[in-house]
């Protein structure tokens, strides 16, 4: 006998459908009846389930059985669609390709500036842009004109597009165009709640207009080549820079995708080319005079809505050795004969980007005007997975996530987070059994770069600075063609994240010094003790430049004055000298620098996901004054001149500040092994 369960809550009359937004009206109290009732079509079991896979039961009410719509007739074969202006469900029977796409203008207030030399003024517009795309398989694609998107970003905007949209999570990707001119997340808690408040306004516009122009629609894909790019990478003196009249590869080919409307009018634009928005770049950063813009490929895109009315979605590809032709600072040899950084104006540079942007643009007008959409009928799938590989510091491995994207037969998209070189992406397109392999970097986030082999070799500017070790990218194209070869014969793969685990949650305190400690852990009658509360505020190593915690500033400062002045003589008996192991940065591949033995020394990015994940009162702390703010760990950030931290609302951060190691505002939260009792 089937067990029979109730529950009384309020429901909607069309709750069943299970879809992101309910435009409630009349909300009645009922009791629902549960008998772990299933549903077979033609003899066979479906699982119901909704648009993000969690299982939606039927129920009984008033004798009558409800199942849900979706999952029974998208069983069936059916297409089910929430319209939330219009409180319709809508039910089709045959397979077209639905297209919808939106463009919000990402405003950041003046009270955020100025920040990282950004004096508030604007050049042009900086956009949130989403394309949704489905037939069998809806999938959204969001790029955001930024320098970065930080994990907390990237679950905003897949929050927003989820719930405007439909679109499960899962299959949204989140895509910074890497705009050098645009500001990193604010370490300052108020700043910071500005710049999220921005995106948020954006994304939520975009999203919105995606979902309002989505309608059937016809697809086609066109190529041509654009000469506003060009390699980075120059020899001096026998070492790499950045500069021009560089002889290594340039990819010159531009990708259009076109998705029309049924009566041939424009709903949205995927752009693909192998470009950098440097081209303004940093200059008169220490003026604070820098001007926000989404450089190049922005400004293009802002040229291409204007002759098609329509959004433009730019997502800079394999592009970390590509850059705009012209550009406002580079390296050159000095009157001395040494290696020099040249710099323009900025005004200098505006004009620099303008007119590349135009050619940019009208070159991309040129090719979306050779297009002809016939296919409404495009096999959509998504499928993911991962790989490791040695980090360059050869302590540790790198983990790189590979999705990609079906679009019909003939196109596929192919995103991960590091910055790859151009000669990757040709490579890719040599194996790939798509004629139009388009790649996506800084997908969900951002890794740094992986170069090419040839790169390492030569230790260009992008081999300095990458963290992976050389061959990732050679893998990569191995992975990447083989989850290519799978989805299009319809084998498709579920990256598995594994399960997150929760460290201590601890609420156990100790005094000692005349400070509150929080006890993390205890093993062999000792406990590993950390600051409740940020004790101040200063610099990992204000000298700056490459450094580890072995050789910062912050370990000499902990282990000697604040050692020395803030314990006495019997607390000192107490404090264990421990050896510290200072692994490099998982998600960089930065290097951790040598193991040290310490009496005080702060978290590490591990210790940090082991002892504080999931708990919110460990990951955030005040000052003395009762203001929250960022605190550093030991491990590196995203290059030597960048430590890791967790900001301040509780987000371990293995990018670092965008002010490096340099940066005063970080809160110390100084940790130790003690013996205490």
């Amino acid at each position: 006998m089937k067990k029979t369960r109730k529950l009384l809550l309020f429901i909607m009359v069309f709750c069943l459908l299970m879809l992101p937004a309910l435009a409630a009206t009349n909300a009645v109290q009922q009791t629902l009846y549960y008998r772990d009732i299933s549903i077979n079509i033609d003899g066979e079991q479906i699982s119901a389930v909704d648009i993000n896979g969690n299982t939606v039961e039927p129920f009984i009410l008033d004798g009558t059985t409800y199942i849900p719509a979706r999952a029974t007739f998208e069983a069936l074969g059916y297409d089910v669609e929430w319209n939330d202006a219009t409180s319709t469900i809508d039910i089709s029977s045959s397979r077209t390709l639905k297209v919808g796409a939106g463009v919000g203008t990402i405003d950041f207030p003046q009270a955020m500036f100025p920040i990282e030399g950004f004096s508030g003024e604007y050049v042009d517009d900086i956009h949130a842009r989403v394309l949704v795309i489905k037939n069998d398989t809806k999938v959204a694609i969001v790029s955001l004109e930024m320098v970065n998107v930080p994990e907390d970003i990237v679950e905003l905007c897949k929050q927003a597009v989820y719930e405007a949209t439909g679109t499960a999570k899962d299959n949204i990707w989140v895509h910074a165009t890497h705009a050098i001119t645009t500001p990193h997340a604010p370490t300052d808690p108020d700043a910071h709640a500005l710049y999220v408040t921005a995106i948020s306004n954006a994304i939520t516009t975009a999203a919105k207009q995606a979902a309002d122009s989505y309608q059937p629609a016809v697809m086609g894909v066109g190529t041509g080549t654009c000469d506003v790019n060009a390699n980075r990478d120059i020899e001096l003196n026998g070492q790499w820079y950045y500069g021009l009249d560089s002889t290594m590869t340039s990819n010159k080919t531009m990708t259009v995708l076109r998705f029309d409307a049924v009566d041939g009018s424009p709903i949205g634009f995927f752009v693909s080319y192998g470009i950098k928005p440097t081209c303004i770049d940093n200059v008169e950063m220490a003026d604070n005079t820098r001007k926000l813009s989404a450089d190049v490929p922005g400004y293009a895109s802002v040229i291409m809505e204007e002759e098609f009315d329509a959004p433009v979605v730019f997502c800079m590809p394999a592009a970390g050795d590509q850059i705009p032709a012209e550009i406002a600072n580079y390296y050159i040899l000095g009157e001395d004969g040494e290696p020099v950084l040249f710099e323009h104006t900025v005004e200098e540079g505006i004009v620099m980007m303008e007119r590349q942007g135009k050619v940019m643009g009208n070159d991309a007008i040129s090719i979306a005007k050779t297009i002809t959409c016939n296919d409404n009928d495009p096999t959509i799938a998504v499928s993911d997975t991962s790989y490791t590989w040695q980090n360059k510091a050869e302590d540790g491995e790198v983990k790189v996530d590979v999705s990609s994207i079906r679009l019909g037969d003939e196109v596929a998209l192919v995103g991960l987070k590091p910055e790859t070189n151009a000669l990757t992406e040709l490579e890719l397109w040599d194996v790939s059994p798509f004629k139009h392999t388009l790649v996506v970097s800084f997908l969900n986030g951002d890794q740094k770069y992986m170069p090419d082999a040839k790169s390492y070799e030569l230790n260009t500017w992008e081999a300095k600075r990458a963290g992976m070790a050389t061959g990732c990218a050679e893998e990569f194209v191995k992975v990447a063609k083989n989850l290519l070869d799978d989805i299009l014969v319809g084998k498709l793969h579920t990256r598995n994240e594994g399960s997150a685990t929760t460290g201590a949650g601890t609420t156990s305190k100790v005094e000692f010094g005349g400070i509150t400690w929080v006890i993390l852990e205890v093993k062999d009658g000792k406990s590993l003790i950390m600051a409740e509360d940020v004790l101040e505020q200063r610099a990992f190593h204000s000298a700056g430049g490459d450094v580890t915690w072995e050789t910062s500033e912050i370990r000499a400062y902990l282990n000697g004055e604040f050692y020395n002045t803030t314990f006495s003589d019997a607390e000192k008996a107490k404090i264990s000298e421990s050896t510290i192991t200072n692994a490099s940065n998982s998600k960089y591949g930065i290097r951790g620098g040598n193991d040290t033995t310490d009496k005080v020394f702060l978290l590490s990015l591990q210790e940090a996901e082991t002892y504080l994940f999931g708990f919110t009162n460990l990951l955030t702390a005040k000052t003395t004054s009762g203001e929250a703010v960022w605190w550093h760990l030991r491990s590196p950030g995203e290059a030597l001149d960048v430590s890791a931290g967790v900001s301040a609302n509780g987000i371990i951060d293995y990018h670092g500040s965008s002010g490096g190691v340099t940066d005063a505002t970080g809160g110390v939260r100084p940790a130790m092994w003690v013996t205490l009792g």
